[in-house]
């Protein structure tokens, strides 16, 4: 016997009203934080019935586009895609894996001296990756006697390194794994401060000097002198003792709490 045809119907209906509120998010005609429509409005518009619009609801829900609020004040507000999200996502896909953080760490090792060779041949690098990552530098120095400090504006740096390499595929891949291992490298430098044990001096000059040769050679245009450098000094940094452990899972606690 064959199932009836109307939730077929239904859920393909949902499926183009989703598209359709997607393409909207997507090209800014909604914008986020956004409040939709009532229900109601959104059914005559599309001219659908309830079931259908809440599909389509939760299709986008489910994609992150949306929020939807419960009780009294119910609605849904719109949630552009952000790399916060793509961030946790893949936390999530990693942990469902039973991957743990010294996979994260190899693949930075392979992937962000890609990201700085980049940084290096950009013809602007002096109007827009230098003064970024000098800036980066400042504070790192200024905050060299404090050590989760310190620590947070060296994984600004990293972070930087991504999101200056101008190219936008890039950027939004490997800056999602950079903001995990950020989120890893934080929350645990936190917790050795609080633990009485905070990063060791010679470790903060030694990342001090390898940021300030690795900002030189970005400057200078030297590529394969910055891929080298960043090797180097994600290798340095990756080994070193860890109070915490070298290979935690994944904190997709931390993560949530940044979306």
């Amino acid at each position: 016997m064959s199932a009836p045809a109307h939730p077929l119907r239904s859920t393909r209906i949902a499926e183009l009203v989703a598209g359709a509120m997607r393409d909207r998010i997507l090209s800014g005609e909604l914008v986020d934080g956004e409040r939709l429509p009532k229900e109601d409005e959104l059914r005559a518009e599309f001219g659908v019935g309830r079931p259908a619009m809440r599909e389509a609801m939760r299709i986008l829900e489910a994609e992150g586009l949306l929020t939807v609020l419960r009780g009294n004040r119910g609605g849904a507000l719109v949630r552009t895609p952000r790399a916060e999200n793509l961030a946790y996502t893949l936390g999530l896909l990693l942990s469902a894996r039973k991957i743990r953080t010294r996979d994260v760490g190899h693949a930075m090792r392979e992937l962000e001296p890609a990201c700085a060779a980049l940084c290096a041949l950009r013809a602007d690098r002096e109007r827009t990756v230098v003064p970024a990552l000098l800036a980066v530098q400042e504070r790192s120095i200024a905050a060299a006697q404090d050590s989760a400090a310190v620590t947070a504006c060296f994984r600004d740096f990293h972070e930087q390194l991504v999101a200056g390499c101008g190219n936008e595929t890039m950027i939004a891949l490997v800056g999602a794994l950079e903001r995990l291992w950020s989120s890893h490298v934080r929350t645990n430098a936190t917790r050795a401060v609080q633990q009485g044990k905070p990063r060791p001096p010679e470790e903060i000059r030694q990342s001090l000097a390898d940021h300030q040769q690795i900002l030189d050679c970005i400057r200078d245009g030297d590529a394969d002198g910055v891929r080298a450098a960043v090797t180097r000094h994600v290798a340095r940094v990756q080994t070193q003792p860890r109070p915490y452990g070298a290979n935690v899972a994944i904190d997709l606690a931390t993560l949530r709490a940044g979306l």
